[in-house]
């Protein structure tokens, strides 16, 4: 069972048209701590915070080249 971290949590916040958007931010209060993502709506928010607690490299799974193209998907040449 992996380990429940409490490190990243949701804030609230308005861009400069006064829309609602939500930070996601790791450590400490709010003052001292750092943005990670931000979204725009809260529960996309609270469920990429819960997933980043039980897993701290969420954003990086999928990003290998293999997961990125499907079975039998032909490789651009550049990126061989």
């Amino acid at each position: 069972m992996p380990k429940i971290r409490n490190d990243y949590t949701v804030h609230e916040t308005t861009n400069i048209k006064g829309e609602g958007r939500w930070h996601i931010k790791i450590g400490g209060t709010s003052k001292d701590s750092y943005i990670i993502t931000t979204c725009r709506s809260k529960e996309d928010a609270d469920y990429q915070a819960e997933q980043l607690n039980l897993d701290p490299y969420f954003f990086n799974r999928g990003q290998t080249r293999a997961e990125l193209y499907p079975p039998g998907y032909e490789v651009p040449n550049q990126l061989k």
